[in-house]
């Protein structure tokens, strides 16, 4: 049912029906205190409101143009949606419908106070070349705040004092020795004095 309603609201939009013939959906659907002709009067009302008010103000303008022309009385046989709007508007709150469909009325006021314009219709597909351009400058943003730039580059402090002499003693277990000979290695710069005896577990003692 609602992909019909919808299907006939956008023959509308293309002028391929009248709006005269919208106007007698619009009025039907209204007088029904049904919740499914609500519910379509709602999806209706949502898909050819903006187009609906441009027709009755060109019809309007031309009937105003020709009743002065002519001098005859003004006379148009549509009416306007906001005396619609004005019905749904008790209709939303009236204690005789379910929340649902009273949102569904709530719905259609706010959009016709947005000038027809659906608050989610800046959520369109992103195109690739958006997507490119968006992903270059979420690098640039990212390499200015980790600070790549090379003249920003700072080299770490050299070491200019030379390693501390530490030599190798035997752990405080250890008491007294059984001929062990003490033999100085020389490693990185550095004079070691160390105990050759693999059962001895051998600590570092600073100088």
């Amino acid at each position: 049912m609602l992909g019909n309603i919808r299907f006939i609201g956008e023959l509308f939009k293309l002028r391929m029906l009248t709006i005269k013939i919208m106007n007698f959906c619009i009025s039907k659907l209204l007088k029904s205190r049904d919740e499914e002709q609500l519910e379509c009067l709602c999806k209706l009302i949502s898909t050819i409101g903006k187009t609906y008010e441009e027709e009755y103000d060109a019809k309007y303008q031309r009937a105003v143009a020709e009743s002065k022309s002519s001098g005859k009385q003004l006379q148009i046989q549509l009416t306007k949606l906001d005396v619609y709007l004005d019905e749904m508007k008790k209709l939303s709150q009236s204690e005789d419908l379910s929340s649902r469909i009273k949102f569904m009325l709530m719905d259609v006021l706010d959009l016709k106070q947005n000038r027809w314009v659906p608050y989610r219709e800046g959520e369109k597909p992103k195109t690739k070349k958006n997507t490119k351009k968006k992903t270059k400058e979420k690098e640039r943003l990212e390499k200015e705040g980790r600070g790549d730039d090379q003249s920003s580059y700072r080299p770490p402090p050299k070491m200019t004092s030379q390693p501390r002499e530490m030599k190798l003693g035997p752990t405080k277990a250890w008491s007294k020795g059984a001929g062990l000979t003490p033999t100085a290695v020389q490693t990185g710069g550095g004079r070691y004095s160390a105990l050759l005896d693999d059962s001895v577990l051998l600590y570092p003692v600073q100088v």
